[in-house]
């Protein structure tokens, strides 16, 4: 108790010096003191997935690049291969199910270990957003196999 008190008064003598104390109208400039000084720490909003496994998807950009990489995919196959545009479109879409099913369904935990263990029974679609249902992510990840299977 003494040593809490011993702190709390460095404290405040410390951000208040006796000066201020002593004057008249001291009590509106310790008020503009704490102001300014709460002012000086930055507010961070914390963020939204924690999970460093899936947080990466929320950064903006990811879905062009996402779509980039199954077109160019595409275009590689299709150059490779020597077929038609829509068997190499076939292709792209067995292999991205593929791909998708081992990382996003299957396999489960994450590659880190800072979240000591939290995410071990999960697999990589039930950690994203938290486990929250029809987020934007789920929905275009959703969407894109449909859409593949329609071109």
């Amino acid at each position: 108790m003494r040593v809490s008190f011993f702190n709390n008064f460095k404290t405040f003598c410390f951000v208040y010096p006796p000066s201020l104390l002593l004057r008249e109208g001291a009590k509106s400039e310790i008020v503009g003191a704490q102001v300014r000084m709460r002012s000086l720490y930055v507010e961070a909003v914390q963020p939204v997935d924690l999970n460093k496994n899936t947080s990466w998807f929320q950064y903006p950009g990811v879905w062009t690049i996402y779509i980039f990489i199954l077109f160019f995919s595409w275009l590689v196959i299709l150059s490779l291969l020597g077929c038609t545009a829509g068997t190499a479109w076939t292709i792209v879409h067995l292999a991205h199910f593929a791909v998708t099913y081992h990382f996003f369904h299957w396999k489960k935990g994450t590659p880190f270990s800072e979240d000591q263990g939290m995410y071990n029974k999960l697999t990589w679609w039930e950690q994203m957003d938290n486990g929250k249902q029809l987020t934007r992510n789920r929905k275009f990840l959703t969407v894109v196999p449909v859409v593949l299977r329609q071109i």
